[in-house]
C-alpha cells in the first residue's frame, strides 16, 4: 500500500478495461476482500497517462494526447 508497510491479501489479478469518454485503456487490477474504497489507481497508471488529481477543486485531468 502507499505507506509501504500495510499489506492486503490478493485474491485474484485481472485486466480491467477503463473507458474515459472515447479513450479506452486497461490496467492490471488486484482483487482483495477488504479495501477502504471501491478502487485505487496506482502511481504507475496515473503517471503513464499524466493524470492530475486536484482535491481542492474536486477535479481530475487526463492527458491522453500521446496515445
Amino acid at each position: 500500500m502507499a505507506d509501504g508497510m500495510t499489506t492486503f491479501q490478493v485474491k485474484d489479478i485481472i485486466r480491467l478495461n477503463i473507458a474515459v469518454g472515447t479513450f479506452n485503456t486497461t490496467a492490471v487490477a488486484f482483487i482483495t476482500t477488504y479495501l477502504c474504497t471501491d478502487m485505487i489507481l496506482g502511481m504507475d497508471y496515473l503517471s503513464q497517462y499524466d493524470i492530475v488529481i486536484s482535491t481542492k477543486q474536486n477535479h481530475i485531468a487526463f492527458s491522453f494526447g500521446n496515445e
